[in-house]
């Protein structure tokens, strides 16, 4: 009895993962235009003209961008983020995307192209928070960490400047 438990709790959980990554696979241009469009506008270039990693994972059906801030001299490094996450119902239909920037998140009902976007640059217009990892999330030359300064105007989501 518990073998078949076992192995039909296996099938559903990898019947699951396909859900998921069919899910993850449908929504990924969409997401990825948006998330990188979005981090562009925020972030720019970034020094030397790579502006920030992205991480996608099918297997959570997630995404999220890493922008750089440099390392103090304890060998911690920082980064800004945002994040995009596909909220699932029991049909791995799409009922909402969950998006983050490392600390505040938001779950947005409107799973549109706008919505997505109206949701990030929500999160942009907090105050920039750098989230400190004890190693490199992705590899890059390794720099001292500098203070990020906002300005704030009539495009909130061009307002967050990082001097180098």
């Amino acid at each position: 009895m518990a073998n078949g438990t076992d192995q039909s709790s296996r099938r559903q959980g990898a019947e699951w993962r396909e859900v998921v990554r069919a899910a993850w696979q449908r929504y990924r241009p969409l997401v990825r235009g948006v998330l990188l469009r979005t981090a562009t506008d925020a972030w720019g270039r970034g020094a030397l003209g790579v502006p920030w990693h992205l991480q996608e994972d099918p297997e959570t059906a997630s995404w999220r961008v890493y922008r750089y801030l440099g390392s103090d001299t304890s060998g911690v490094h920082y980064y800004l983020e945002l994040g995009v996450s596909l909220v699932l119902d029991q049909e791995g239909r799409v009922q909402a995307f969950q998006v983050d920037n490392g600390t505040d998140f938001l779950a947005l009902a409107d799973i549109s192209e706008a919505g997505l976007r109206r949701g990030l640059l929500h999160l942009l217009q907090r105050e920039p928070r750098p989230k400190a990892y004890s190693t490199p999330v992705y590899q890059h030359p390794i720099r001292p960490f500098r203070e990020i300064t906002t300005r704030r105007g009539c495009l909130p989501w061009l307002s967050i400047v990082v001097r180098h």
